[in-house]
């Protein structure tokens, strides 16, 4: 019997120190209203395509990101582009998210961006099209149509 009262009382005791270390965590985080320099400009991922039927031409498909102060922007080769603008910006360790929204009329639609600097030139960011993160190179001009 006594053995089960301590068994409990740590549980407990775990559950309530494991919660308030993660509200702690979430408190922590700050908030800004812009995206940071390290993020801004245009990055850019390059997809070779599988050849045409006469095996002569390559098809080539582009994701980019254009990054301001204030919007993100994205677009792949032969789609519309999306703007959004930023809301709020996050670091949680090296990942920055970026809350942001785009508004069609009276209809504001929300959106989520996870992206991880790797170094100067190189970004890991959402999949245009797709599920997941790819990496993405900065450049200074697109062929997405950004």
């Amino acid at each position: 019997m006594k053995k089960l009262w301590i068994l409990l009382g740590t549980s407990i005791v775990l559950i309530f120190g494991i919660g308030w270390q993660q509200t702690t965590v979430q408190a922590s985080t700050v908030w800004h209203n812009e995206t940071p320099k390290v993020l801004r400009g245009i990055w850019q991922k390059t997809i070779p395509s599988k050849y045409l039927k006469d095996k002569h031409e390559k098809i080539v498909r582009h994701q980019a990101y254009r990054i301001t102060k204030r919007f993100v922007s994205y677009a792949a080769t032969g789609l519309d582009d999306y703007g959004y603008k930023v809301s709020q910006t996050a670091k949680v360790g090296s990942t920055y998210y970026v809350r942001s929204y785009m508004q069609d009329g009276s209809t504001k639609y929300y959106r989520t961006f996870k992206l991880i600097p790797i170094s100067v030139k190189k970004m890991s960011a959402p999949v245009i099209m797709g599920s997941g993160q790819g990496v993405f190179y900065k450049v200074r001009h697109t062929n997405a149509g950004i």
